[in-house]
């Protein structure tokens, strides 16, 4: 059974295997590998027959050719608009106007 965790989880739950088929564990010889979400990558990972220490090498190597995301303003407005949306304007406790959110 392997849980979630984003990339985080997918490189510290391959580590964890890695540790523990250095220790002697058969992880790769498994019948049923069931995962969610970082899990379900790290199974059909292990199951896909590349060897679990060249899996982990592959999680250490410096990463080559990504390009980070940018999520400016304008971007989370739009995504987050028909969800939460600006009702009014009021003054707050200390005397400044404060935006107050409706969401659906």
């Amino acid at each position: 059974m392997l849980g979630g965790g984003g990339v985080t989880g997918v490189a510290w739950e391959l580590g964890l295997l890695a540790g523990l088929a250095e220790r002697g564990a058969a992880v790769t010889e498994a019948d049923l590998v069931v995962g969610t979400s970082a899990g379900s990558v790290v199974g059909a990972q292990v199951r896909s027959g590349v060897p679990l220490e060249q899996l982990y090498e592959e999680q250490l190597a410096p990463p080559t050719g990504e390009v980070a995301a940018r999520l400016g303003s304008w971007r989370w407005r739009g995504w987050c608009g028909p969800v939460a949306a600006p009702v009014t304007r009021r003054r707050g406790p200390d005397g400044r106007r404060q935006r107050w959110w409706r969401t659906r």
